[in-house]
């Protein structure tokens, strides 16, 4: 059976893992809207960037989520564990649909 430490950890991971994959990604639509060409009509960077702009919102999520594993490591507080628990899960979901979002949108 898995210690709960075990799960936060793994937890803890993931979230920084995924708020590093946003990062990057985040990166390259602001690199890709500022190459395109004076000709590109603006509404097209504008959608890069406004793509890039809301990947910052599961990327804050996802740091929250990972403070608050870090937190529970000190003080097993079980608000603490629910907010970690159930906020992993939230995290996901909202990755999930900022990455489908952000490919309709460019």
């Amino acid at each position: 059976m898995l210690e709960t430490k075990d799960i936060a950890l793994a937890v803890f991971g993931g979230s920084v893992g995924l708020a590093s994959v946003l990062v990057v990604f985040i990166g390259f639509l602001v690199a890709h809207a500022e190459a395109l060409p004076a000709t590109v009509p603006d509404r097209i960077q504008q959608r890069y960037m406004g793509a890039a702009k809301w990947g910052l919102v599961p990327t804050v999520v996802a740091i929250l989520e990972a403070l608050v594993c870090y937190g529970w490591f000190f003080c097993q507080h079980p608000v603490l564990f629910y907010l970690w628990s159930v906020g992993f899960v939230v995290l996901a979901l909202g990755f999930v649909l900022y990455a489908v979002v952000a490919v309709t949108m460019i």
